[in-house]
């Protein structure tokens, strides 16, 4: 249970930073390379699972182009579908355990990310004109004034992000 909270807690401190920041960037209107943004947070939270175990069953099945190193249903093979689901790669040559955390921080960073711009957005439009009208800036008002707001707001899904965090690494347990 401890490599499980581990690894976790490592994806979990990964994500956060990139994540903060991809929700912030998010909450604003506009700024350029926000639609390369936004496309890159719903291709790591949407790819489909199920498409990369398929692919790698393929890949690593007796019939397959593979088939010879008897990968199917292994530890490595395991690994190499989190990184391929992640990196859209098959290894970066990273230890299992770091492959696992990166694939998870990754992951996890998008959705973290779309839950704090959508906690933001959410506010009534008039929490940011009261905070304009006292005086403050746009970054000041989105860094200070809605983000205190808005937690009640982003509190259960990112609760409920962690569990699900807590329960992938659970599935990828064997690979250490």
């Amino acid at each position: 249970i401890w490599v499980s909270v581990k690894v976790s807690m490592l994806a979990l401190l990964l994500a956060g930073p990139p994540a903060i920041a991809a929700g912030y960037l998010l909450a604003q209107r506009a700024f350029p390379g926000r639609r390369l943004l936004v496309t890159l947070v719903q291709a790591f939270q949407s790819f489909p699972t199920v498409v990369v175990g398929l692919l790698l069953y393929l890949l690593l099945s007796r019939q397959g182009p593979l088939g010879a190193l008897q990968l199917l249903f292994s530890q490595p093979a395991m690994v190499a579908g989190q990184m391929l689901m992640f990196f859209g790669l098959l290894g970066l040559g990273l230890p299992f355990f770091w492959g696992v955390v990166f694939g998870l921080a990754v992951y996890n960073s998008a959705v973290i990310a779309e839950i704090l711009r959508a906690g933001i957005v959410s506010l009534p439009k008039g929490q940011s004109e009261a905070a304009y009208a006292i005086g403050l800036t746009r970054s000041q008002t989105l860094f200070r004034s809605l983000p205190p707001q808005g937690i009640r707001r982003m509190l259960p899904a990112l609760i409920s992000q962690f569990v699900v965090l807590a329960t992938r690494r659970q599935c990828s347990r064997n690979a250490f």
